[in-house]
């Protein structure tokens, strides 16, 4: 049987050189048994000889992370940390100086991660799930709390192979939810309709895009039977030309799964289950993929059972299943471990190029290390035992939390499992051959030289977009999406996308209402508390009240950073310190303008300028901030002047960058 999966490969894998813990595996199906010698740093261990080539592996100790920020960065399953692309590893890790989530790269010469600064989250608390469709990069992110500051995004990058980085797309991130989420996880089906699913209080609920990436309806809980109770867990897999979706309600030893046909309407599933022994109040643990084979999707799932909960477990019962509907839908169980190998937080893997499957687990249940089986998918079987150590480190006693790839896996990719240690803090990742270069070797065999650019040296610099908003995607009339929002005391203007300057080139508009008063609109991004920041954003002013307009606000918690103004007699305003200084210059009310502001954390100035087209009509140097002590930014806001209703100001191509 020949499978594939549904997300595309990527092209060769990249140089590779130097390692830690090594561990040659051969022989497909059977893994490595219970006993199995443990990976040590440095000291490779072999496993029984077979006809089958060696596997080569490495259990590589990574960087450190502040797990009283981020907890558990690896986690949660089902999540994805990692995908493969330009051949290249990449993943979705926590950098511990800031606690916010980058873009790292995987060298696979020296196994050792390289940040290259793009920014994903700035909340340490929020989990992601990471889907490379082979053209963009997704990411859906979200905290578990019931805040607002919790609320799930849904992220787009496009990737620049050239340099070798990823860049936020406009008008993105895309807040879908008004409060944190738990297990959140992301799917596209063939129509490119992006698929998110999560548990809210517990219930099972669903969101799709509509139309494109940015636009996304309200959240809804599937019509179909299992979804009413308490969800432990769920996930989300394309399979074939539909969406599948894998649950078990807590209240029973049913394994639910639910498919949409792609392009159907949101209310049409078809629902099959099975039942598995001691699925009932069982752990959140829970990963699925699907491959495509000549009679339609077989899917896969490893669920974990709550069978060594019982008054009296016996250690032979079994606790972990690989169960597989096939493609006419019938189901099949697969032992794969009892109560006394303790394993939990299982990880699925194939290898297209030779057809196995690979299962991974944490042993002992919270926290040990990682272990592998795997088996043939023409006859699957998993041998007694925990397996294979596989992520190993002497120094971190506790790993959990595996993770890796939504992709199908072949000779050009490798496989690579990430972890986690909470008790010391590290990162700790396995990585494998699976028939290319082994980790620790270049492309086409040793004495090959790396291709430039992968060495694990320092990254360059890396321009970070806060925010790039261009309000092209959004109705004419509605509300303007993104983030951009007015505090609550502003509820008599509207906040509405406006056909200026034309049809195609949209953009936000803040309106009065009332016959007193101002609206302003603001929109939160990243807070940046070292470095500088720049602002960039084309404004017309629709009319002058009693106050000033501010063009250009940058904001901190306690204050304002920078404060730029179109004042009511018609001139450029700004903050010198905490003084407000006129400077003559004159603007006129209904024109574009192109204002740049330039905060330095550092110094705590600000560097202001204002374009009237080509020419430079104001421009200021190293003013201090208007809230002295202010020790970080995280807010732009652009506000109406005052004093009667209909004063507008238009705001478009807004641009945050670090």
């Amino acid at each position: 049987m020949r499978s594939s999966r549904l997300v595309p490969l990527a092209v060769a894998l990249s140089a590779v050189a130097g390692l830690v813990g090594i561990v040659v595996l051969a022989g497909l199906p059977r893994s490595g048994g219970r006993d199995s010698p443990p990976v040590s740093n440095g000291v490779p261990s072999e496993a029984a000889a077979s006809p089958s080539p060696a596997l080569r592996a490495v259990s590589v100790r990574d960087m450190a992370y502040d797990p009283t920020r981020a907890k558990a960065p690896a986690g949660v399953r089902p999540q994805s940390k990692l995908w493969f692309t330009d051949g290249a590893w990449w993943g979705d890790l926590v950098d511990a100086a800031s606690g916010e989530a980058h873009v790292w790269r995987l060298d696979w010469a020296t196994q050792a991660w390289i940040d290259t600064g793009t920014l994903i989250d700035e909340r340490p608390f929020a989990r992601a799930d990471c889907l490379w469709d082979g053209n963009h990069l997704y990411v859906a992110s979200a905290g578990s709390k019931r805040y607002a500051s919790h609320g799930a995004r849904i992220l787009r990058f496009s990737y620049d192979p050239g340099r070798q980085r990823y860049t936020l797309d406009p008008d993105f991130p895309v807040t879908i939810t008004t409060s944190g989420v738990d297990g959140l996880v992301l799917a596209k089906d063939t129509t490119g309709t992006l698929w998110a699913a999560y548990l809210a209080e517990g219930r099972l609920t669903l969101q799709r895009s509509m139309g494109d990436d940015l636009h996304w309806d309200a959240p809804f809980v599937p019509p179909v039977p299992g979804t009413a109770g308490t969800v432990g867990q769920a996930g989300l897999v394309a399979a074939g030309r539909s969406i599948g979706l894998l649950w078990s309600e807590r209240s029973e030893d049913v394994l639910r799964f639910a498919t949409h046909r792609d392009g159907a309407p949101s209310d049409t599933w078809e629902e099959s289950s099975t039942t598995v022994p001691g699925l009932a109040n069982a752990d959140a643990d829970l990963d699925l993929l699907a491959i495509e084979t000549a009679t339609g999707p077989r899917l896969f799932a490893a669920v974990r059972t709550s069978l060594d909960r019982g008054p009296d477990p016996g250690p032979l019962s079994p606790e972990v299943f690989l169960v597989v509907r096939e493609p006419d839908g019938t189901w099949q169980s697969y032992l794969y471990g009892r109560v006394m190998d303790r394993h939990a937080r299982s990880v699925l893997l194939i290898d297209e190029d030779r057809d196995v499957l690979y299962l991974f687990a944490t042993a002992p249940a919270r926290g040990g290390a990682i272990f592998m089986k795997r088996t043939s998918l023409d006859r699957i079987s998993f041998e007694t035992g925990r397996g294979t150590p596989f992520v190993t480190s002497g120094a971190d006693p506790a790993i959990d939390d595996a993770t890796s790839t939504k992709q199908a896996l072949g000779a050009a990719t490798g496989l690579v499992v990430l972890a986690n240690d909470d008790g010391t803090g590290r990162y700790v990742h396995g990585a494998m051959s699976l028939g290319g270069p082994a980790p620790g070797e270049p492309p086409g065999g040793p004495g090959v030289s790396a291709r430039p650019g992968t060495a694990a040296s320092p990254s360059p610099a890396v321009v970070n977009d806060l925010i790039h908003d261009t309000f092209d995607p959004w109705a004419v009339g509605g509300q303007v999406g993104a983030g951009w929002a007015m505090p609550s005391g502003d509820d008599a203007g509207t906040l509405t996308v406006a056909a200026l300057p034309s049809e195609a080139d949209r953009s936000a508009r803040a309106l009065t209402g009332g016959a007193t008063g101002d609206v302003r609109a603001c929109k939160a991004f990243a807070e940046v508390a070292a470095g500088s920041v720049t602002v960039e954003a084309d404004v017309l002013v629709q009319g002058l009240g009693s106050a000033d307009a501010v063009v250009a606000a940058v904001r901190g918690s306690s204050g304002d950073a920078a404060s730029l103004r179109f004042g009511r007699h018609g001139t450029i305003v700004y903050y010198d310190g905490a003084t407000k200084v006129d400077s003559g210059r004159p603007i006129r009310v209904g024109s574009w303008y192109r204002l740049r502001v330039d905060v330095h954390l550092s110094t705590k100035t600000y560097d202001a300028e204002v374009r009237d087209g080509s020419a430079t009509l104001f421009q200021a140097t190293g003013l201090p901030f208007r809230t002295a002590s202010l020790a970080a930014v995280g807010e732009i806001c652009f506000q109406t002047s005052s004093g009667t209703g209909g004063l507008g100001i238009l705001f478009d191509d807004v641009l945050v960058r670090r």
